[in-house]
């Protein structure tokens, strides 16, 4: 297994990011209104998990 830096994980989260953009969709509700479909909820969590990662690596480097 290849060593993946915190730079190239961001990297690899985008990716997914906008791989998911194509599949994102809203569904009908149980009370008719729209709510996201699960390439949108797993988007919003890739994303997150990319600004996460970001604000660590910006953390690390002002720490330096």
């Amino acid at each position: 297994m290849r060593h993946i830096s915190p730079t190239d994980l961001v990297d690899i989260l985008d990716n997914c990011a906008e791989f998911l953009d194509n599949y994102v969709d809203v569904n009908d509700g149980d009370d008719g209104q729209p709510v996201p479909n699960r390439a949108m909820s797993l988007k919003a969590d890739v994303e997150a998990a990319r600004d996460a990662v970001q604000q660590q690596i910006d953390r690390d480097n002002h720490d330096h």
